[in-house]
């Protein structure tokens, strides 16, 4: 017969198991976006939520130590802006090509302001070079950066 301090020892160590199987299930499960992937986003970009519905984004990596960016409006997948950008840790530009996977890097995609790209890590992408906003419709506009500040005026063509 089992005593009751070691009954309840095995019940305490039971529920303690099942909870933390129940944690790790749901800090590995994949996250499903959302909001639903308009047809015109490519598979391989992620999604943010925000007040505004959110967006999507997709990045390779371009020249070192760039990486070509394209965001997309959730609503209708239209691009929103492309160009390159740099990752910014603290304020310092990193390269991280070598030790982080692109869809990893991505993976943190957490906000789009319309300039900056934020990563859950803390770290964001700043624009570097010339960023085209396409309008809905005909035309756009295109405005030159340096590490995140404007560099030239927005032309619209």
């Amino acid at each position: 017969m089992i005593s009751l301090p070691r009954l309840l020892f095995y019940l305490v160590i039971s529920l303690f198991t099942i909870c933390l199987a129940f944690f790790m299930y749901l800090m590995f499960q994949e996250k499903e976006p959302l909001m639903e992937r308009p047809a015109s986003v490519p598979a391989d970009a992620v999604p943010a939520i925000g007040a505004d519905g959110g967006s999507w984004a997709r990045c390779e990596y371009a020249e070192p130590p760039s990486l070509y960016c394209e965001t997309y409006h959730s609503s209708d997948g239209a691009v929103y802006s492309r160009g390159n950008y740099v990752l910014s840790i603290d304020g310092e530009t990193s390269d991280s090509r070598d030790e982080v996977p692109i869809a990893d890097l991505m993976s943190g995609f957490s906000l789009f302001d319309g300039k900056y790209l934020y990563l859950e890590s803390g770290a964001r992408l700043v624009p570097d070079g010339v960023i085209d906003s396409p309008f809905r419709g005909d035309g756009g506009k295109k405005t030159v950066y340096s590490l995140g500040e404007i560099v030239s005026d927005e032309k619209q063509y």
